[in-house]
């Protein structure tokens, strides 16, 4: 039998552009909610079809409306 493949914990803090799945989990938030929080502080990226969530602008975003 062939070795099972390794996978390594991901520290989302590196990451940049986070896909759905990741930014659902540093959030704790759903799909709907990420979605329209992206929306609000211009925190998506686009390649062609694929989404990505920026996660400097989307953490800011928080901060700020977390602060007030």
């Amino acid at each position: 039998m062939g070795r099972a493949l390794e996978t390594q914990e991901v520290n989302l803090d590196q990451v940049i552009a986070l896909t759905l799945e990741q930014a659902k989990q540093r959030y704790s938030m759903g799909a709907n909610s990420i979605s329209k929080i992206a929306d609000m502080c211009e925190g998506n990226i686009r390649f062609g079809k694929v989404r990505r969530f920026h996660r400097e602008k989307i953490d800011k975003f928080l901060l700020d409306e977390l602060s007030v």
